[in-house]
């Protein structure tokens, strides 16, 4: 997903791989990963796909709407993906918050 390549990842949902795999280490799915590279091919890959738990934390507690804005420098998808987490917990009844600042 970090790469943008977004015909490899459509071909990885096709195949089964679970969209919302963690990477052990960092915690970051891969909507995290194409959100912190500003791959957007991707993000809209895996949100078409309607696999995504947009509300998956990484270790340090960011939503991939956060790094989309911190490390992808992308405000867009940021409010792209913080709309799609706000439907979300709205869906499942949980209240969204953000992480507490360190």
């Amino acid at each position: 997903a970090e790469t943008g390549s977004a015909q490899i990842v459509r071909v990885y949902i096709e195949e089964g791989f679970p969209a919302n795999w963690q990477d052990p280490l960092t915690g970051e799915s891969a909507l995290h990963g194409a959100a912190g590279t500003r791959a957007r091919a991707v993000l809209r890959v895996l949100v078409e796909s309607g696999r995504c738990n947009f509300l998956l934390r990484d270790r340090d507690g960011r939503l991939a709407s956060e790094m989309a804005f911190l490390h992808g420098d992308d405000p867009v998808s940021a409010r792209w993906l913080r709309i799609h987490e706000r439907r979300q917990a709205a869906a499942r009844g949980i209240k969204l918050t953000r992480r507490p600042r360190v």
